[in-house]
């Protein structure tokens, strides 16, 4: 029963409590469902295409080159063994030139780009780890950026340091994002929309703050 859709240069935001299968619609939005889950779907579009005839190998170069993707843990995502610029070179699209590793850092607001470039994950704090996952998101210039909570494992001044950026990605790049979070107040401030996943269903959500 859950039903949505997020047009070119609009922001949506997906409200629900833990448990609720927000993070398990958009890993089958990603194509990276559990390999026991069974889902019953009538449809799943991006852009003219219908990913529900797409083999796991075009739905994953797809993933690559057209969409970015924000965790929420990102600080357990990164490798521990390789330097931060390799990490996001890697996340670039396929047969595309390499990415400026450097410019990335400098796009999401880092000061010293150089350094954290050169740095490893463990040498940067969450709020470091989490602009390194938009930069690796945006290296491959999406159309679609998909967040899943992506400052709810962040102290106060960097959550709201993430919330700046993810305006300021919207304002100047106009990509389509949908954005997941238990918090209404943060997807208010940053997109156009909330919807609220409930019992499987997806309804309009209209806050009583």
């Amino acid at each position: 029963g859950a039903e949505l859709t997020v047009v070119r240069g609009e922001a949506v935001g997906l409200l629900g409590p833990s448990g609720s299968g927000k993070t398990t619609l958009l890993r089958y939005i990603l194509g990276m469902s559990r390999k026991n889950a069974v889902v019953r779907c009538s449809g799943l579009r991006f852009e003219e295409q219908n990913l529900l005839r797409m083999s796991d190998r075009q739905r994953h170069q797809l993933r690559r080159n057209r969409m970015g993707i924000v965790f929420q843990d990102q600080a357990n995502r990164l490798s521990p063994f390789r330097r931060i610029d390799r990490q996001i070179m890697d996340a670039g699209p396929a047969r595309a030139p390499v990415v400026d590793a450097v410019a990335a850092l400098r796009d999401v607001g880092f000061a010293d780009p150089a350094r954290v470039a050169s740095s490893y994950a463990h040498q940067l704090s969450g709020g470091e780890c989490q602009r390194v996952a938009i930069a690796q998101a945006l290296a491959s210039s999406p159309s679609l950026l998909l967040a899943d909570e992506p400052t709810s494992a962040l102290d106060t001044t960097s959550q709201r340091q993430i919330l700046d950026l993810l305006l300021t990605i919207r304002a100047q790049q106009k990509i389509a994002m949908l954005v997941i979070s238990h918090d209404p107040s943060l997807l208010y401030a940053l997109t156009d929309r909330v919807l609220r996943l409930h019992d499987g269903i997806i309804t309009p959500f209209t806050p009583s703050f």
